[in-house]
């Protein structure tokens, strides 16, 4: 089983945002976890998170790849 799922911003512990984005939210809660933990309990399963580098918020352009997620940020 191969997993494709989408994220809005990954930190360098190597956490996924899926749902905001500096702090505002963008999509709702899905089944991206259960589609994870399947690929992963598959033998020769992948599990890969894709997302752009970048976003426009705002006017401006910000990185979707951060230091840190702020405080609160939803997974």
């Amino acid at each position: 089983m191969t997993s494709v799922n989408a994220a809005l911003s990954m930190d360098l512990f190597g956490q996924v945002v899926a749902e905001c984005v500096g702090g505002v939210q963008y999509n709702g809660t899905g089944g991206q976890e259960d589609f994870v933990m399947g690929a992963n309990e598959c033998p020769d399963g992948k599990s890969f998170i894709v997302f752009t580098s970048t976003a426009q918020i705002g006017g401006r352009r910000v990185s979707r790849i951060v230091a840190r997620h702020p405080e609160g940020a939803v997974g």
